[in-house]
């Protein structure tokens, strides 16, 4: 084998690596100045987190976090050298991978393209991400859901959220100028029937409290008990739930559930406990004994979703299949207690 292009082209990877990290690191406010670690602070508002005028999800404040201790720790320019030779390592490993289709379960290039020379072949399929067997593309006038995975949660954490989609669909069913109208309408007759009536609430408020608290009650009804869409949850706190229909899960569902949503999620309550910290040291008594009710029941909720993520990262891991001529009695009773109502669908232990 002739190494040299190899050799050749080492040097070079690893300094334009080093550069690509550098900014990177600035981006995220962690600069070398006069040999000097200089680090900004950040400042979260709700989803959003800036740092220097660029806008991050606020969920990723605890990965970055980590890297100003590793940068505290390492120093600026140990951290450029470690971060540039993992990811060498890591593209080189991708690299042989693809080169070797089987290594690779979806069978698609990460880093090249047959036909396109500065083109990535994965990309080509990113719509299917979390879809087996199914066509996105018969549904034009309202999208289906990307990956089948729609969170139910009662603070407004997902743009893709059951009451975000509930609203999109709407709006592109009878129009924006009849939206509003639309949805109080819908709030009221729930307030007629399912749930009692909350002064001060607004109509999106009052849908997204019907799907959080009694949606899935009214379709295990409806279903009889053996429900199309199955309800994920992290338990009595509601620290995270999701719909998940029956038809359109995979053996990728659980993975994909836990990297796009649990994940994140857990980046976001961290960062929402932060933000309540820092309101807490300029807040009044009354406004401290509300503050610190809040963060008390984040906290409860940041355990309880901690415990589910280790949960649901052993059953993704198992990579599970359904056996739909099974039924659904069998089929809901191989996630143990990721899913909810396991004893009035199964009719065994939760």
């Amino acid at each position: 084998m002739n190494t040299s292009n190899i050799k050749k082209y080492a040097p070079l990877a690893r300094r334009d690596f080093i550069e690509a990290v550098g900014k990177r690191l600035n981006q995220f406010g962690v600069y070398n100045k006069g040999k000097a670690l200089t680090i900004s602070e950040p400042t979260v508002s709700g989803s959003i987190m800036q740092i220097d005028g660029n806008a991050f999800d606020a969920g990723l404040a605890p990965a970055r976090k980590r890297l100003v201790l590793r940068a505290e720790q390492l120093g600026f320019d140990a951290l450029l050298e470690h971060v540039a030779y993992t990811w060498f390592n890591r593209l080189c490993a991708l690299r042989f991978m693809e080169l070797k289709a089987d290594y690779l379960e979806h069978g698609f290039r990460v880093l090249s393209h047959a036909d396109n020379a500065n083109g990535f072949e994965i990309l080509d399929h990113a719509q299917d991400a979390g879809n087996v067997d199914f066509d996105q593309t018969r549904y034009q006038t309202f999208a289906a859901d990307d990956d089948g995975i729609i969170p139910l949660t009662d603070q407004d954490w997902f743009k893709d959220d059951a009451t975000n989609r509930f609203r999109d669909f709407v709006r592109t069913v009878w129009g924006e100028d009849n939206l509003q109208a639309n949805l109080s309408f819908v709030s009221e007759s729930l307030c007629l029937g399912s749930l009692k009536t909350k002064r001060g609430e607004q109509s999106m408020e009052t849908i997204r409290r019907y799907l959080s608290n009694q949606f899935y009650k009214d379709h295990l009804q409806t279903y009889k008990k053996r429900p199309i869409y199955w309800l994920f949850s992290s338990g009595k706190l509601k620290a995270f739930e999701c719909l998940v229909y029956l038809h359109r899960y995979n053996d990728s569902t659980l993975p994909r559930m836990r990297t796009e949503y649990v994940t994140p999620l857990l980046g976001k309550y961290d960062a929402y406990a932060d933000q309540l910290k820092k309101q807490l040291e300029d807040a009044s008594a009354s406004e401290a004994t509300l503050l610190k009710k809040d963060l008390s029941a984040l906290e409860k909720k940041q355990t309880e979703l901690r415990a589910f993520d280790d949960k649901l990262k052993h059953y993704a891991d198992r990579r599970i299949k359904l056996e739909l001529d099974d039924g659904v009695k069998v089929n809901y009773g191989k996630f143990g207690d990721l899913l909810a109502e396991v004893k009035a669908i199964t009719g065994g232990k939760e």
